[in-house]
């Protein structure tokens, strides 16, 4: 895998099958320990997607057999991890899911990646003024986009977190988004920059479909992100 190429996929609970057979035995613990049933279908299908997009990037079938072998795992800062008979897949990973919609981003081991999936709607002014910066804010009221910017904004700190395996336990004010959407193209990804307050900054990709908002980033500079039907 190219160092500066990401792929991503997304997958619906439509794809998931109807069994939990492809689990692999440590993930069916996992699975057994879960008890709301929201949070069992939310995991399972982030897990089906990660697999999916692992399996993809490995030129393997999307059967359960395969997916048995391939168990996506948290590492100590619950940072999901692939591995094939116990040994890590050589990839970075990140995992999102919303309403029923997940997403998956792979890339080059070493250089942790972040991913969110999010649903456009306003979060208001005391939602703002508690995790946005006065730039952001001020941003979001110029903007004037019912919520859209908003999200992407929030939506970009939460990859950004993830990337940086610190999640929300971090003052999200912490990093800065900088979105500038006046060449957006809407069925293709756009950049945003994250300034961390340690004075590193990141690109990271952003996209807008069917009302939801999908975030990218890496600690190293990538190109667009691909499907994983670019794969070739």
């Amino acid at each position: 895998m190219r160092r500066n190429q990401l792929f991503w996929l997304e997958c619906t609970v439509a794809d998931l099958p109807s069994d939990v057979e492809w689990l692999g035995e440590n993930e069916r613990l996992r699975y057994d320990q879960l008890r709301l049933a929201k949070r069992r279908a939310d995991w399972l299908l982030g897990r089906w997607t990660a697999k999916s997009v692992v399996s993809d990037c490995l030129g393997m079938l999307r059967t359960p057999s395969s997916f048995r072998d391939i168990q996506i795992l948290p590492d100590a800062a619950g940072v999901p991890v692939a591995q094939i008979g116990g040994s890590a897949v050589l990839v970075s990973l990140s995992i999102s899911h919303r309403d029923g919609r997940a997403l998956a981003v792979v890339g080059a081991p070493v250089f942790p990646i972040g991913c969110d999936l999010e649903i456009v709607e306003s979060r208001g002014l005391e939602f703002m003024r508690t995790f946005f910066t006065e730039a952001e804010i001020e941003s979001c009221h110029k903007a004037n986009r019912g919520g859209e910017l908003e999200t992407l904004i929030w939506s970009a700190k939460e990859s950004t977190l993830k990337m940086l395996s610190v999640g929300l336990r971090a003052d999200t004010r912490s990093v800065s988004i900088d979105i500038d959407s006046r060449g957006r193209a809407e069925s293709s990804w756009n950049p945003f920059t994250a300034l961390v307050v340690d004075g590193h900054i990141y690109t990271g990709w952003w996209r807008v479909l069917a009302s939801q908002v999908r975030t990218i980033i890496s600690s190293r500079q990538s190109k667009m992100p691909r499907e994983t039907s670019a794969i070739s």
